[in-house]
């Protein structure tokens, strides 16, 4: 039986839980938060306390999708480091926009690869025409943490995309 390495999983599609780094997550608050909700995080890997997952003890908060971002963001801004799959990827960037239409800011990090998505054209592409958006593309590979502990960087660039309400 063949063995998966941290790395190789982290160049795949194996799991859509890779954390985001805290210093990463704390130059992008200081910038355009404060973020007082992570919409997608396990426990042990969310960036503030308020957060949805699919492990969160209240069954309430296990599906990002079916919440009101806005209200529970209570004012703030909401951190987003969505999952990556094919399925899930554009559905967490239409309640993105949902919520900045809303009223609320959020604030995603995500491969720059799939700024060619269709989501990413029907969901960002229009408001940064439309200057309800900014998309920063980051230098480098982030290193992501996975729920092992493990890091390791991220197999092309990562972009920040600011959706303002």
């Amino acid at each position: 039986m063949a063995t998966t390495t941290h790395t190789a999983v982290l160049h795949s599609s194996a799991s859509d839980e890779w954390g985001t780094p805290q210093g990463l997550f704390d130059e992008l608050d200081a910038e355009h938060g404060p973020c007082t909700l992570d919409a997608c995080a396990s426990n042990g890997m969310a960036k503030v306390p308020n957060r949805y997952g699919l492990d969160h003890p209240d069954p309430a908060r296990r599906d990002a999708l079916a919440a009101d971002w806005a209200a529970d963001a209570a004012g703030g801004a909401v951190w987003c480091n969505p999952p990556y799959s094919r399925d899930l990827f554009p559905a967490f960037l239409a309640k993105a926009a949902e919520t900045a239409d809303a009223g609320t800011r959020v604030v995603l990090l995500f491969p720059s690869v799939k700024s060619g998505t269709k989501a990413f054209q029907e969901c960002i592409a229009r408001r940064v025409d439309a200057g309800r958006a900014r998309v920063v593309f980051r230098p480098g590979r982030v290193s992501f943490v996975t729920p092992a502990g493990k890091t390791g960087p991220a197999p092309s660039p990562s972009l920040v995309v600011i959706l303002e309400p």
